[in-house]
């Protein structure tokens, strides 16, 4: 089953789910597809900019899989609405009781391997600062709560793969997390999540990787301990730590990065149309284009969804 949130009307979400629908549908024709959001809005851009390019052949098997927020949204394109905020957030509640059948009630989240997930959720972007829930950081940190897991953020994109040790958080916080068993526990979940990983670079946190002390201890008291109690306790790997502005001249199926920039800035440098989002330690498989809402460009039908395709790709050689 394929679970799809159209996210944030106002912005670019539902016109790259119209370019893509033909690609999706055919990448996905077995399995089962459900794709949630606003009828209303759907309808209006039917009515305009993709009134041609879309059949009606194609607008009935839309309707058939679509399960309509009943709310009504203004038609206006990049700009922050209130009631968008709540078509969002009720789209994203709709789809986990769709999936709400998958939680699971064991201590052990990564038991699954992810090759083996059968239920698929594609969120589009959406706009936090719009969502009713207070306390709604992302959609990572929302997932992690509703399935009682402790979720790991995965992006990539062509050159890299990242996995996010901290998330959205203030540095100074994200700073205070650095410790061995929290390292250890991230490497070990990556290795049963990614059983064919064989080398993973770990982001050091100071200058030059602290220079034994002098710029910081972080890398003396928690990351090198880390890494050589999981080498004694995984043979086939091979990990290693460098400083940011070396470590991605050494080749690595995975890089570990210890706050969110470490990975954002050499991805969007490389391939920022291509950049996917994926969640692990979930009971499904999540993943989600790595771009935002893009307000500046919404509504005049030049976006791009080359990001989307990636990741329909992306499942198709993971889900088997």
């Amino acid at each position: 089953m394929i679970v799809l949130t159209l996210g944030e009307p106002s912005g670019i979400s539902y016109e790259i789910f119209l370019k893509t629908f033909p690609f999706l549908e055919k990448t996905f024709s077995k399995e089962r597809k459900i794709y949630i959001g606003s009828k209303i809005f759907l309808k209006f851009l039917l009515r305009g900019k993709y009134s041609k390019k879309i059949s009606l052949y194609k607008r009935l098997k839309i309707d058939k899989k679509f399960k309509n927020i009943k709310l009504f949204p203004k038609y206006i394109f990049g700009k922050n609405i209130k009631i968008n905020g709540y078509i969002t957030y009720l789209t994203l509640k709709e789809a986990l009781k769709v999936l709400k059948f998958r939680k699971k009630s064991s201590k052990n989240i990564f038991i699954e391997n992810i090759l083996k997930k059968r239920y698929v959720l594609i969120t589009l972007p959406l706009n936090k600062k719009n969502i009713p829930k207070k306390d709604f950081i992302g959609h990572t940190e929302f997932l992690g709560k509703f399935f009682k897991s402790r979720p790991t953020m995965l992006m990539g994109n062509k050159y890299y793969t990242f996995a996010f040790f901290t998330t959205h958080l203030p540095l100074r916080e994200a700073i205070k997390k650095i410790k061995k068993k929290n390292i250890k526990s991230l490497i070990e979940n990556l290795k049963k999540e990614f059983p064919h990983i064989k080398r993973i670079g770990v982001f050091s946190l100071n200058p030059h990787g602290g220079e034994e002390g002098k710029l910081g201890e972080e890398e003396i008291k928690e990351i090198i301990p880390a890494i050589e109690e999981i080498k004694k306790e995984y043979k086939d790997i091979y990990i290693f730590c460098k400083p940011s502005d070396t470590i991605l001249f050494e080749k690595a199926d995975v890089y570990i990065a210890l706050f969110h920039d470490q990975a954002l800035i050499p991805l969007k440098l490389t391939d920022k149309k291509g950049i996917y989002n994926i969640t692990l330690g979930l009971p499904i498989f999540r993943i989600s284009p790595g771009h935002g809402t893009a307000y500046d460009i919404a509504g005049k039908g030049i976006c791009k969804e080359d990001s989307f395709l990636e990741i329909i790709k992306k499942i198709k050689r993971e889900i088997r």
